[in-house]
């Protein structure tokens, strides 16, 4: 007596929780598009709940959630409280009977239902579900828990695949070469073996005898198609060219096929399937010749090769037209359906070639994307805008878009540690950005080179950069543009051992009045809170611990405040640094490690180094001598993988401490050495009066100037 559900996850258009979202309403009986109060009643009759997991279940379940507090949640946050109520709900439904879940095509799940599955995947050992997901070989799955096993699919062996066939076919005279042939042309293949059956049965040679085919007529081996593509297209070139339509346009909408809107798109109106039933019949057939599965609503192929075979059978032109339609269909919906499916307009604007729309739809998703902590999504709707909009026409608006799209790459890129990245984007901006000559645009770029210096360990050229940024920003009198500048100049100095010029700019970045820029120049707490924790830590290099705490607690009281996922870690970061140098090791390592799993669950790869160098020297502190080497180890991997060479020296000659303090003298000289050539380097100060006394201990001499 299982509780089955499953969740869809589509090829294009992963909006935000759909595949989490779909599983948790076939969980529950709700119908897709139901209002909240139907919602709730059904989530409150599943099982007995607390009301934050209603609440949390209810706006994942809506279409589009109306709860203004969800929505106004940190994606950090929303996404804690889902998986606390999936959890929750799980362990209530599962207490009753068991239940399996079935999520297939996970390789194309949205990136916020995956991360809930994950916490799910990791936290139901012991629960009466099975959870059984299928993925692409190419697809890696990070799950290695002890309840958690790996399946390769692989084809059928003869004598299985031989099985397989005897249950399909009646016993015959001839009917033992027949399988032979099938076992040898699908090399055991399952889908294929059943293609092959249809197939033999649509030409004539099987014939429908009971739940079984029977051999009319054995086919040369010749007729057997030469692939299953082969197979799929010859099978639907025998279907009626009404059947044909339908099938296809089934293929442009993708894996959720919803009969509305594609009435829509083939051109018939709704009112008149549901008068004369042609829309109806003809998915009815399709589902009885085994292209499509049912499903209550939407539709859906029954493998992803009978949906690619259909959509390549379309001529280019007509595909154009097609994709068109399903972008004025959704747009016809207004605002909330606009909104609900900005991700999957931009996919089907892009294959209209719809140039326009689909440039702005793409930004938009990428907006949504990284507005979530989903960097990697926002980095591919980017690029995709950034394609679209070099189609437009020449002239000072396709500049200005191209201009703020690769300046918008650098945000997401840079959380996600792809410095290169960032540098090309800037380095085809520059130009642009030069011959439209736009100030705003051109102090931003100049913000922008010299972090991306900054990261590179050159504090001469970032300090260059920022010199003109705050030149062009103070002729245009734009004080949001000026606090980014000074703030970027505040950590070069930091950085360079200049603790006190540092404060000094970083002082000059909260001074000016917040204010709303363009391309990512806002000014906002968050902003402050960032800001904060720069100062704390260039309080400390002065000696300064109560100022260093002071703007350690305001970074904390800002980051709650805004409540977002960045700015609580470097809140965390702050305090952590400021507990350790009072030699308070143990809130050090709670703090910082707080820090790091922020940095680990939203997204931020290049902050990873970051964190765990300085949560290395709190465990270094605190007597933890392995885990630090452990840390300080994996810190420092990290930052060289992705080319972040600042705070580099530092983090190595603290890796040199714990291999001292591990009794390993030969690998704390060898780090010790690293750190103090690279922070010659760099320019940076830290770490090398570390490396110098790690060096001198081993008694290997070395010049610290």
């Amino acid at each position: 007596d299982w509780h089955r559900c499953e969740g869809i996850a589509v090829a294009f258009g992963r909006a935000g929780y759909r595949t989490l979202s779909g599983m948790l309403r076939s969980l529950m009986g709700v119908e897709q598009g139901a209002p909240l109060p139907r919602i709730r009643q059904q989530i409150e009759t599943t099982a007995p709940l607390t009301p934050g997991a209603v609440q949390a279940l209810s706006a994942l379940c809506e279409t589009l959630p109306t709860d203004l507090a969800w929505r106004a949640l940190d994606p950090f946050e929303r996404r804690a409280h889902a998986m606390e109520a999936v959890c929750e709900l799980l362990r209530a439904v599962s207490a009753q009977r068991p239940v399996v879940i079935v999520i297939e095509d996970l390789h194309w799940v949205d990136a916020e239902s995956l991360s809930v599955l994950d916490g799910v995947a990791q936290a139901m050992e012991g629960w009466r579900v099975l959870l059984v997901v299928t993925f692409r070989p190419q697809h890696v799955l990070a799950w290695q828990h002890g309840h958690f096993e790996q399946c390769a699919i692989l084809p059928l062996e003869h004598n299985v695949a031989r099985t397989m066939l005897r249950h399909l076919l009646h016993a015959g005279q001839q009917t033992g070469t027949l399988e032979e042939r099938l076992i040898a042309r699908t090399e055991g293949n399952p889908f294929f073996l059943e293609e092959c059956i249809a197939s033999l049965g649509e030409s004539g040679n099987l014939r429908r005898r009971g739940d079984r085919w029977e051999l009319v007529s054995l086919p040369d081996e010749a007729d057997l198609p030469a692939s299953i593509r082969v197979l799929l297209a010859a099978r639907m070139d025998r279907l009626t060219p009404a059947d044909q339509e339908v099938l296809q346009a089934c293929s442009v909408l993708g894996d959720v096929i919803s009969p509305p809107l594609l009435a829509v798109i083939i051109g018939r109106d709704a009112r008149q399937d549901h008068e004369g039933g042609w829309l109806s019949d003809a998915l009815d057939r399709l589902i009885g010749q085994g292209f499509l599965r049912p499903g209550r609503n939407p539709y859906g192929f029954r493998h992803a090769l009978i949906r690619d075979t259909a959509y390549h059978s379309i001529l280019l032109r007509q595909r154009r037209t097609l994709h068109t339609r399903v972008v004025e269909a959704i747009e016809h919906g207004g605002p909330d359906v606009v909104e609900q499916n900005v991700e999957i307009l931009a996919e089907h604007a892009h294959r209209a070639q719809s140039w326009p729309q689909a440039a702005r739809y793409a930004r938009r998703s990428a907006h949504l994307a990284a507005s979530r902590d989903f960097n990697a999504e926002a980095v591919r709707f980017l690029g995709s805008a950034l394609q679209a909009a070099a189609h437009a026409q020449d002239g000072p608006d396709k500049l200005a878009m191209l201009v703020d799209l690769h300046l918008e790459h650098r945000f997401p890129a840079f959380k996600l540690g792809l410095i290169e990245q960032v540098a090309g984007h800037l380095a085809a901006a520059a130009p642009m950005a030069r011959t439209l000559g736009d100030p705003r645009r051109l102090c931003l770029l100049h913000v922008y080179q010299s972090h991306l210096d900054w990261l590179r360990g050159r504090p001469g050229p970032a300090m260059d950069e920022i010199g003109q940024a705050l030149t062009i920003a103070a002729a245009a009198g734009d004080g949001a543009m000026q606090a980014r500048a000074s703030m970027q100049k505040g950590l070069v100095h930091l950085s360079s051992g200049q603790p006190q010029m540092a404060v000094a700019e970083l002082e000059k970045a909260l001074y000016f009045p917040p204010q709303l820029g363009t391309n990512g120049a806002e000014l906002d707490r968050s902003h402050a809170a960032t800001v904060n924790s720069y100062l704390t830590r260039a309080f400390i290099e002065l000696g300064d611990l109560h100022q260093a705490e002071r703007a350690a607690q305001t970074s904390l009281a800002i980051a709650e405040s805004v409540d977002k996922a960045m700015s609580r870690m470097f809140a965390w970061i702050a305090l952590g640094v400021v507990a350790l140098h009072r030699g308070q090791a143990g809130p050090a390592v709670e703090w910082l490690a707080r820090a790091h799993r922020i940095s680990a669950d939203a997204n931020m790869p290049l902050m990873i180094p970051v964190v765990m160098g300085y949560l290395g020297a709190a465990q270094l502190a605190s007597g933890q001598v392995t885990q630090a080497v452990l840390t300080l180890e994996d810190a420092t991997s990290r930052a060289s993988t992705i080319g972040l060479l600042s705070g580099q020296p530092l983090r190595l000659a603290t890796l040199a401490r714990a291999y001292d303090a591990a009794g390993d003298p030969a690998r704390a000289a060898q780090s010790a050495r690293r750190a103090a050539e690279l922070s010659g380097v760099t320019g940076e100060a830290a770490g090398r009066t570390d490396a110098a006394r790690v060096l001198q201990t081993a008694c290997i001499p070395f010049d610290v100037s």
